[in-house]
């Protein structure tokens, strides 16, 4: 009798970086971690969300017009994924505002920058301990 295997958690980063969203892409997937979608500006996330059910965003805030924006419309319920799904957001540097805002939004983590990829994977991980993610 074989297993089926599960499917991984379907994932969108919104990440300006390309050498950061390949390695994020890539090394989740050798991992098993989550099947992440890259874009790599706000507008293509708002297209992908708009095409698509993610079951996780992870939003990188720096250089990033829009980025809270994108994330209040999808707290709104405006995309086909679930208005609640994890988010979990990369940060350099915040406002004491913007801080506030990312609260009121219900975002699961914030990772300031630097960090290591460890983290930002045991981050998808742990917020919504995968089976929440994938349902």
């Amino acid at each position: 009798m074989t297993s089926t295997p599960q499917a991984l958690p379907r994932v969108l980063l919104v990440e300006q970086q390309f050498v950061m969203r390949r390695t994020i892409v890539s090394v989740a997937r050798d991992l098993g971690v989550a099947d992440v979608q890259d874009a790599s500006s706000v507008d293509r996330g708002r297209a992908l969300l708009a095409g698509g059910a993610y079951q996780g965003l992870l939003l990188n805030l720096d250089d990033a017009s829009g980025a809270i924006e994108l994330l209040a419309e999808l707290r709104g319920g405006k995309f086909v994924s679930r208005p609640d799904v994890p988010v979990v957001v990369m940060a350099s540097e915040l406002r004491p505002a913007d801080e506030q805002r990312l609260k009121t939004l219900k975002v699961s983590q914030l990772l300031r920058k630097p960090f290591k990829i460890g983290v930002l994977l045991n981050a998808v991980a742990r917020n919504g301990a995968m089976k929440a993610w994938a349902s």
